[in-house]
């Protein structure tokens, strides 16, 4: 049998998802779409959506298709379940099926990053939906994985609804139509469980936040870059409400364990990345897609501020500057160079932002650990421009 899998989270599932698995089927003539649901872990970001919840929508979607089938193999592992376990096993026990794995270009475009991407290349044959808006450079990488594995990939240039669990999620939590974006049983089944209603947090729900989720010392901590933030934000022309928001999330799941915070970010669609070998990064990573999931933050801003606040990243908006710099220069911080850096956020956030990330680039050395690939293009970046600045003012 010649047989397609389509994986997710399926929070819930929706046309999009079901446009693809139908249209993969009927252009390379599949048997049958096997639908493998990510596990979720049970963190009380979204206790009302349980994953019950979501296997009982993916049923509810898939009745009308015969050749739609869902497995609970990933879900039946309780925690992380990289793609290519899955594939391993699904092979082991269907040794003479031919298997095809569903993907978007989104995903295509970053499988290089994947773990062991070899290894699935390997075991499947990739389908890949073409989306719009993507450079052909974006996917350079990957494409030079495929070449180099002489693996085999299908392109698609199908039109697929432009759709997102993600976005149907934030549309139910905001009172926008998203009824037409699932099928009628699974919008019926939302309304019946009052799923996804959540309200945005208020500054009084999200202090109280902190003191539930962290020590005396890091609240004290997080108040502190709370408060150069907002300063920095009124010098630098930004609105202090946002850098206010993004300070008081920034360190609000550091006290997560390296497993849960893996296990979240994976869950919700996202790979770790450099977070796998520097896992003191994660809790940014994850507390953007928190603050975004959980608590209701809209503004882009403000969440790409809380996620690169331990890396730092080339060309950052001024209020990125302001959070990552605020975190390492508040009153409660100690150690050499930080009146230097006190100076230097006074002067230019660029110099500080340079300043910051070759001490950071030493301290790891020093620890015997190599910065990451983020940091270096960030060094790299912040030194180019400081020097394009020079020699115009020449």
């Amino acid at each position: 049998m010649k047989i397609g899998i389509l994986g997710g989270t399926f929070n819930p599932i929706h046309w999009g998802h079901l446009e693809m698995a139908v249209k993969a089927k009927e252009a390379f003539q599949l048997d049958e779409i096997l639908f493998m649901p990510n596990y979720l872990p049970p963190h009380k970001d979204r206790p009302e959506t349980t994953l019950a919840h979501r296997t009982h929508m993916l049923q509810l979607a898939l009745t009308p298709y015969k050749d739609f089938q869902w497995s609970s193999l990933e879900i039946e592992k309780k925690g992380i379940s990289y793609t290519f376990e899955t594939l391993e096993e699904i092979t082991r026990i269907y040794p003479h099926d031919v298997f095809y794995f569903i993907i978007g270009e989104d995903s295509y475009v970053n499988f290089f990053r994947w773990k062991n991407p070899e290894r699935i290349l390997s075991l499947v044959k990739l389908i890949v939906f073409q989306r719009k808006g993507l450079a052909v450079l974006d996917a350079k990488d990957t494409d030079a994985l495929i070449q180099q594995e002489k693996a085999t990939v299908h392109f698609l240039k199908e039109e697929i609804m432009e759709v997102s669990s993600s976005s149907i999620r934030q549309r139910i939590e905001e009172g926008a139509p998203w009824s037409h974006l699932v099928p009628d049983s699974v919008a019926q089944f939302i309304k019946e469980h009052h799923l996804y209603e959540t309200s945005p947090w208020s500054m009084a729900k999200l202090r109280e936040e902190l003191h539930k989720r962290l020590s005396p010392k890091r609240v004290r901590h997080v108040l502190g870059v709370e408060k150069l933030a907002m300063a920095l934000a009124q010098k630098y022309g930004e609105d202090p409400k946002e850098a206010q928001e993004a300070a008081l999330y920034h360190d609000l799941l550091k006290e997560w364990s390296t497993k849960d915070l893996m296990a979240y970010i994976k869950a919700h669609g996202e790979d770790p990345g450099e977070g796998v070998n520097a896992p003191q990064i994660l809790h940014a990573q994850a507390g953007a897609i928190f603050a975004q999931v959980t608590g209701g933050v809209t503004s882009h801003e403000v969440l790409m501020a809380i996620r690169y606040h331990t890396t730092g990243r080339s060309a950052m908006s001024t209020l990125e500057k302001i959070v990552y710099l605020a975190d390492l220069a508040e009153e409660g911080r100690h150690y050499e160079g930080v009146d230097t850096l006190r100076h230097l956020l006074q002067v230019n956030l660029d110099e500080a932002m340079l300043f910051s990330l070759e001490g950071t680039k030493r301290v790891l050395k020093d620890r015997g650990l190599k910065p990451t690939g983020t940091l270096q293009e960030a060094m790299a970046y912040y030194h180019a421009a400081l020097e394009g600045k020079k020699k115009h003012d020449e």
